[in-house]
């Protein structure tokens, strides 16, 4: 049996591998119960981009973007680049807007 740490970072791998799937599943996955996925994905959804939603079409989501280990562009370096996209020729900005959809930190919504 993993311990709580590394299960929850098997719990990102996993959902980035995925990207939807649902507590009752994690919980048979991991073989804990669901109240501990939920505490799992509370914690996890202070530093990840994880969403959960009930009902039809429910689960637990992770932002497209979002990938483990990526390495995302600092806030100084986005806005810097937001700052020359005001000034670029107009033929660059659809390259330099791209950069930033690639590599700006995902919204946690």
């Amino acid at each position: 049996m993993i311990d709580t740490a590394e299960r929850r970072i098997e719990i990102i791998k996993y959902l980035c591998r995925c990207r939807k799937t649902t507590v009752a599943h994690l919980a048979v996955e991991f073989g804990v119960g669901e109240s501990t996925i939920r505490r799992d994905l509370t914690f996890l959804t202070l530093k990840h981009p994880i969403e959960t939603k009930r009902g039809h079409d429910g689960g637990v989501y992770i932002s497209d973007k979002y990938y483990l280990y990526k390495q995302y562009l600092t806030n100084e370096q986005e806005s810097l680049i937001r700052k020359y996209i005001e000034q670029a020729p107009e033929e660059e900005k659809s390259i330099w807007i791209s950069i930033l959809s690639d590599f700006s930190k995902p919204n946690a919504s």
